[in-house]
């Protein structure tokens, strides 16, 4: 159940989205957070980022490429390639097909 502050559809889907970037920061069930988010989101000083809908998709269809939405074997794709010093690390990897990864090659996709 929102909290009372949440009044508007508008302010149910920033609750929404408040509540995701939570559970995507690792801080899922923290209200104060959460609230937090939802105030900034409601007053324009953050916005849904692309960050947020990437990670939405990979864990509501986890077998689908991130880019072309084709089903099956799927490869680690860095968003910084190593290539170019990113690193190896969870936030900078989605799941993606092999022709979406290696059509991308050494580029970023920022």
């Amino acid at each position: 159940m929102p909290p009372a502050a949440i009044r508007t559809i508008r302010d149910q889907i920033f609750w929404q989205y408040a509540k995701l970037i939570a559970k995507s920061a690792g801080l899922e069930g923290q209200r104060g957070f959460q609230m937090s988010r939802f105030v900034q989101l409601r007053d324009g000083k953050i916005i849904w980022s692309s960050t947020i809908r990437e990670w939405v998709h990979e864990h509501e269809k986890a077998d689908e490429c991130i880019y072309c939405g084709i089903k099956g074997p799927l490869t680690t794709e860095h968003i910084l390639p190593r290539s170019c010093g990113g690193p190896d690390i969870p936030d900078n990897a989605i799941r993606a097909c092999r022709s979406c990864n290696s059509g991308k090659g050494g580029q970023e996709i920022i």
